[in-house]
């Protein structure tokens, strides 16, 4: 009993928390979108999705030694069925003097 009700303890967990996969793509000469998927579904954290996906666009810039200047973002809600993702769109601009 006890093994049974630690199993669906974890699974609660891993449902709730979900996994965020993270990347950047090139998709213009100087534009970029960094993108996040929640496998979280409806409990996805949204405003943690966000400042994951942008903190990788700040990272990814950093690298780079400019700064991410947001040009769009899109995302797909937790109503609509699938993976919640958001998409946050950006240049690369010289750092803040």
């Amino acid at each position: 009993m006890k093994t049974i009700c630690n199993q669906a303890l974890l699974a609660v967990t891993l449902i709730v928390t979900g996994c965020t996969s993270l990347n950047v793509e090139k998709s213009g000469s100087n534009e970029y979108t960094a993108s996040g998927r929640s496998a979280a579904g409806m409990f996805v954290n949204y405003p943690k999705l966000r400042a994951d996906v942008k903190s990788e666009a700040d990272k990814f810039a950093a690298q780079k030694g400019k700064r991410a200047v947001e040009v769009g973002h899109s995302e797909r809600n937790r109503f609509i069925p699938g993976f919640p993702y958001y998409e946050y769109k950006f240049e690369l601009a010289s750092p803040k003097p």
